[in-house]
């Protein structure tokens, strides 16, 4: 090989290594851009459903909150509880409801494994608001009754509060763990019902 022919090949050589690192190095970009976007996307994935369930839970406090203050007077205080006190809590969870419910949906919208780890927590809370809005019912007929029915429910309420933080840190945890690009298992079970 003469020396010409040498160079050329010696430089042909080099204008290939160039363009390799230069394409190697640019694919090694995308790949990173790409992570970090999806990363970024994942994160605000997640914060969307910890925030949602946590409005969600807020609103699961103030019904049980509702709740609890009536059962406590109707144990504790009973000559305290009154028709004000029973139109207050009929207020308080008129308001309260429309806002879980409306919560509830958002989440069911980011997550429907958030949401039905969810389900069973207010579904607790709407027996017990059914057997709380029986005993303010017949708190005009016969108030004795109603406060012995209330002051009665004061420990399943209770038990439902309880449960309230570990409930809240298993939820949040369960949000945590949900992965953007990898949906619902019953997500893709409703899609795959609709085909």
């Amino acid at each position: 090989m003469n020396p010409t022919t040498a160079a050329l090949l010696g430089a042909l050589i080099g204008a290939v290594t160039a363009l390799a690192s230069a394409a190697f190095t640019s694919l090694a970009t995308l790949y990173n851009e790409r992570k970090k976007r999806e990363d970024a996307e994942r994160a605000a994935f997640v914060q969307s459903l910890r925030s949602t369930s946590a409005t969600a839970f807020a609103e699961i406090y103030n019904f049980s909150h509702a709740m609890a203050w009536i059962t406590s007077y109707a144990r504790f205080d009973p000559e305290a509880l009154d028709s004000d006190m029973v139109r207050s809590y009929e207020r308080e969870t008129h308001q309260t409801v429309p806002k879980l419910q409306g919560s509830l949906a958002v989440v069911a919208s980011l997550s429907l494994t958030v949401y039905e780890q969810l389900q069973p927590l207010v579904h607790r809370l709407f027996v017990l608001d059914k057997h709380v809005s029986i005993a303010i019912g017949e708190f005009r007929k016969d108030r004795a009754a109603a406060v012995g029915a209330l002051s009665n429910l004061i420990d399943d309420v209770n038990k439902v509060q309880d449960r309230l933080p570990p409930e809240l840190n298993r939820i949040m945890q369960l949000a945590q763990s949900m992965q953007l690009n990898h949906p619902d298992p019953t997500q893709v079970r409703a899609r795959n019902l609709k085909t």
